[in-house]
């Protein structure tokens, strides 16, 4: 177990972070054949941050999106370009096992509607919540990222941040006032 902290700090936006101090179990795995390292999230929910930016409160939570039932109506899903038409892993793996047949017959039909039969890097698609429905989740934004290698040096920050407007903008163009976004891109 370890202290999460966070000391009021400036934002690019000149917003102040609200100090939160919340006690929280991060368990670290090492190594291992499963090709997994680093912290991994609690099963109770931890509010880490909040932010005012403007209109918009931003919080940052410690925790498991599909176990703890957040209060929001949008879940967004870092897709793979695939998008569930295959096997996947974390929380995309977990979204495609809880989504049910219906989800994944909806996003097969999204990629059919795709030039190119995929869900390119950064664009942003919708689909109904189907099964994630009983955990309050209306729909989902599938947003294609691509992975960055650990030991890469490449700079994804641009990436990142044009995706990450790209999922809002959706969200806005879709009347969505309240949304649940993942750590992406690790």
């Amino acid at each position: 177990a370890s202290e999460v902290k966070l000391h009021g700090v400036a934002g690019a936006s000149g917003s102040w972070f609200e100090r939160v101090e919340a006690s929280s179990s991060i368990n670290s795995s090492s190594g291992g054949s499963s090709g997994g390292s680093g912290p991994q999230a609690s099963r109770n929910p931890a509010l880490f941050a909040r932010a005012q930016v403007g209109d918009c409160m931003v919080e940052v939570w410690q925790g498991n999106i599909l176990e703890n039932e957040p209060e929001v109506e949008c879940l967004v899903n870092p897709a793979s370009r695939d998008l569930f038409t295959r096997e996947v892993k974390g929380l995309a793996g977990a979204i495609r096992s809880s989504g049910g047949q219906a989800l994944l017959d909806e996003c097969a039909s999204l990629l059919q509607k795709s030039p190119t039969g995929r869900l390119e890097f950064g664009e942003v698609v919708s689909s109904g919540a189907h099964e994630l429905q009983q955990k309050n989740f209306g729909c989902i934004l599938h947003a294609g990222i691509r992975r960055q290698q650990p030991d890469s040096d490449d700079n994804d920050k641009p990436f990142m941040k044009s995706l990450v407007m790209s999922i809002l903008k959706t969200a806005d163009e879709k009347g969505i006032l309240s949304l649940t976004m993942p750590l992406m891109g690790t």
